[in-house]
């Protein structure tokens, strides 16, 4: 079976460090695989009004802007998985989030845009999207073309496995 045509979709979570995980084994992997299109798809573990600890619709609206701006993508995920991940910020302020990225960004123009309901609409997409259409138990996870790779819930996804969906 040949590689698909269409975008690798890639789902993920901010705040959850399987995601980390599998976006750092995808970005060493792609060198090998080829050139392959990537479409960017921030989503929500645990989507409002599911009751959470901290939820990442934030660092998701955040994505949006960032690409709206011009920003590398990988620039906007490095900085947004560390600040909740490792320095973990208050991903539930506005302001938190936007200073975590404002090297990058303009983070008052960022901040005022997250206290409105700006990208909202997107990330409900690509929960409805992650959750409803390609029924993902977890995330990462990935759709290409008609092709599905689903995370195991606390696992994550193996090398061997993302090693492998890539290659087709």
């Amino acid at each position: 079976m040949g590689k698909s045509t269409a975008a690798l979709e890639l789902f993920y979570d901010y705040s959850c460090p399987y995601c980390l995980m599998g976006y750092d084994l995808l970005v060493s992997l792609l060198p090998s695989a080829g050139p392959i299109d990537i479409l960017w798809r921030p989503c929500e573990a645990h989507p409002r009004p599911e009751v959470y600890r901290h939820h990442s619709d934030l660092c998701a609206r955040g994505f949006f802007f960032a690409v709206e701006a011009g920003v590398d993508p990988h620039a906007y995920h490095r900085l947004m998985f560390h600040a909740a991940l490792k320095d973990r910020i208050d991903i539930d302020d506005p302001a938190a989030v936007a200073r975590a990225v404002g090297s990058i960004l303009d983070s008052a123009k960022l901040e005022q845009d997250l206290r409105s309901d700006r990208y909202v609409k997107e990330l409900d997409e690509n929960n409805t999207l992650a959750w409803d259409v390609c029924g993902f138990d977890a995330v990462p996870s990935i759709r290409w073309g008609d092709r599905l790779l689903g995370a195991v819930p606390g696992v994550g996804i193996g090398h061997d496995a993302l090693a492998g969906f890539l290659k087709g």
